[in-house]
């Protein structure tokens, strides 16, 4: 179709000479000539070419061909080859044939290619790694648990076996019995060995080594069993050993779950169905994440001008919280007044996905803090202000500014990035806007996000003597008592004024309804592997026979 998107300003009969399209085709005039043979064939055009070298041919349209590639669009989806379809948005062409196709291709998330169930879902941005090492955006972790399996697992609050069938749990003792006959990706039969090898792995990447700061020894007496020491309790390393970034993999790309990993591309990421997952087969062949950045709105679901498919709205309130990092560098003097400055109730009227005030991280336990008000503090210069580029973040460093300036306290606005977070320290942000949807364990996510380097927070004041001891109590508390020890983190939040929740979020998603009823978890993600494509037994033209 890119021959035919080189000519598409043409219309009705047009003279054109061979040179000329050769330019436009990048290629030799005689190549060219199979070119125009090929669209004859096709029923497109009609060459007519000019008699003697150098005099001008011409071309018959008999096709509008814009019209003509919405129409081949249509065909290709229901023949479920909707990937030509990705191939050509790619390339230059005029604005309103991108617009139709886009539009056309909203019915393309759950298609049946020959034999295969595939799902294709397109994205704004492009993918980052779905390593469990570091995957740290929701889709891409989504993703991750497609393709990766921890050792148990967390259900209903309680620690589960998983690749293990059964564990033993003591003061300083962990030890697990894997499961016979699971394989790996790559065929390999799972071991102790590995598992070992995919902890020490862990151990090793820096921005999670503080996962395994109190094992002492990991070792595999049996083939099947893992055994890890520990200096202090095992509670907290159990649950750790419960989420997905401490899922089992020798190099980040080959696991043990349902889907295996067929191509990972910034711009692309393709997983298969593993036929010898050891829970049973997962009933999509294909799932298919691609990059199409001339998205209006992202993933599942996604419209272009307002129009949307036949897609089903699941909400759901996150865990986690809209908040702002007060920088430790500001007096607890100018911190307080800052706080007491800020009115929650007012970013609540920007409506869209806010849902109500936070007064800490967890819903289940933000309650309102009796505040006295400080000794007010003066500023001698503007506050920075740093927020994300989103719409909705935008929004709140506005409001966040009007009220500063309400109460006589000039600012700035500055943009960052996603990518600044994973790296910057933001020394020069006095104030920065940030957002925390903790994960499908919402009591360990909240414990890691306090001490873990790979967030702002943690790398801010994790450290911090107070904060330290607060978070060393985990180690050797059980689960069931861990409410106490979050309530203690929060006080100490609200105390220091370091941070400020504003407001808890609800996460909106919409799915195409032909893939049936769906649950969302607290990532906003489904389980891949129980989705389950929806199909008419016939269709409408067999029903007439």
């Amino acid at each position: 179709m890119k021959d035919l998107i080189a000519l598409i300003d043409l219309k009705g009969t047009q003279g054109i000479k061979l040179d000329e399209l050769s330019k436009r085709w990048f290629c030799t005039s005689k190549h060219a000539k199979t070119k125009l043979r090929r669209l004859e064939e096709l029923g497109l055009i009609r060459y007519l070419p000019g008699r003697g070298r150098g005099n001008t041919s011409r071309i018959e349209c008999l096709v509008d061909f814009e019209d003509w590639m919405v129409k081949e669009a249509e065909r290709l989806i229901k023949e479920g080859r909707v990937e030509l379809i990705f191939d050509w948005l790619n390339d230059e062409m005029p604005v309103s044939l991108h617009k139709r196709l886009l539009a056309k291709m909203e019915q393309s998330f759950s298609i049946r290619d020959g034999l295969e169930d595939k799902i294709l879902i397109p994205s704004r941005r492009k993918f980052a790694s779905i390593d469990p090492l570091y995957a740290n955006i929701s889709r891409e972790v989504a993703i991750s648990e497609a393709v990766f399996e921890p050792i148990v697992r967390l259900e209903n609050g309680k620690i589960l076996p998983h690749l293990a069938y059964r564990f033993e749990q003591e003061d300083q003792l962990l030890r697990f019995y894997i499961r016979k006959g699971i394989e790996l990706h790559d065929g390999r039969p799972l071991t102790g060995e590995i598992i070992k090898q995919s902890y020490i792995r862990l151990m090793e990447a820096s921005s999670l080594s503080f996962l395994f700061d109190q094992v002492k020894e990991i070792r595999t007496p049996h083939p099947l069993v893992v055994e890890i020491e520990t200096a202090g309790g095992t509670e907290l390393l159990l649950s750790y050993l419960a989420r997905q970034t401490s899922a089992i993999t020798p190099d980040g790309e080959i696991g043990t779950g349902p889907f295996k990993l067929q191509r990972c591309e910034a711009s692309r990421i393709k997983l298969r169905a593993f036929g010898h997952h050891h829970f049973g087969r997962p009933l999509l062949d294909v799932i298919d994440f691609r990059y199409l950045p001339d998205l209006e709105a992202d993933a599942w679901g996604w419209s272009v001008n307002g129009e949307a498919g036949d897609v089903q709205e699941t909400s759901i309130e996150e865990q986690g919280a809209r908040y702002l990092i007060l920088n430790p560098k500001l007096s607890y003097q100018q911190r307080a007044t800052i706080a007491w400055c800020i009115d929650k109730e007012r970013f609540l009227e920007l409506g869209e996905d806010r849902l109500r005030t936070a007064y800490g991280f967890l819903p289940s336990l933000s309650r309102r803090q009796v505040v006295l008000p400080p000794e007010r503090f003066e500023f001698d210069r503007p506050l920075s202000i740093y927020h994300l580029p989103f719409d909705s973040a935008c929004l709140d460093a506005v409001e966040l500014a009007r009220q500063l300036a309400r109460s006589g306290i000039a600012s700035r606005l500055v943009r960052y990035e996603l990518a600044d977070l994973k790296k910057g320290t933001f020394d020069e942000a006095d104030l920065m806007l940030c957002g925390e949807m903790l994960d499908s364990d919402p009591d360990l996510a909240f414990v890691e996000f306090w001490q873990s380097p790979r967030t702002l927070v943690g790398r801010r004041f994790g450290k911090m003597e107070g904060l330290k001891q607060l978070l060393a109590a985990y180690n050797t508390t059980s689960r069931a008592e861990w409410k106490a020890l979050h309530l203690a983190v929060e006080r100490w939040m609200q105390e220091t004024s370091y941070i400020l929740p504003l407001y808890h979020a609800k996460l909106t998603r919409r799915f195409p309804l032909r893939l049936g009823q769906i649950e969302i978890g607290n990532s906003g993600w489904p389980a891949f592997a129980k989705l389950e494509p929806v199909w008419p037994l016939f269709s409408e033209d067999r029903s007439k026979d």
